[in-house]
């Protein structure tokens, strides 16, 4: 049987309206910039290229919104994700980083790779004494 297990979305919260983000990998972040290149080059879009040179975060962060409730314009009405473009995205997230302080930490280390997610006990080069380590029982 061949089993198939979906990545799970990271979810932010900001008080009533939820965003849903893909997790983050290399491969995303090369079609990113595989996909501005595109743009430049096919679209002729050198503002495109220009603001992603300068605001990679924002991009990258809107290239992995896969979904969003509860985001009204500003005519009160509900917002779809489908309506919305990669710049219109951009222009959501930055909008969200004027509103909450706290979402690019937040993205920061949704971005890191799992490695940097563990937790250290000893710092790196310290050297561990054998009573702090417990005992492991040995079956005979």
């Amino acid at each position: 049987m061949f089993v198939f297990k979906k990545p799970e979305l990271a979810v932010y919260q900001l008080a009533e309206t939820t965003f849903k983000f893909r997790q983050s990998s290399e491969r995303k972040e090369s079609d990113l910039e595989n996909f501005i290149r595109f743009e430049n080059d096919y679209k002729n879009n050198n503002n495109l290229l220009a603001d992603y040179a300068t605001n990679k975060e924002d991009y990258y962060a809107a290239w992995l919104l896969k979904d969003f409730f509860n985001v009204h314009d500003e005519n009160s009405k509900p917002c779809n994700i489908r309506d919305f473009d990669l710049e219109a995205k951009v222009g959501l997230i930055r909008a969200l980083k004027k509103t909450d302080s706290e979402f690019s930490k937040w993205f920061a280390s949704h971005c890191e790779p799992a490695e940097k997610k563990t937790k250290e006990d000893v710092p790196v080069g310290e050297v561990v004494g054998s009573e702090s380590v417990p005992g492991v029982p040995v079956e005979q």
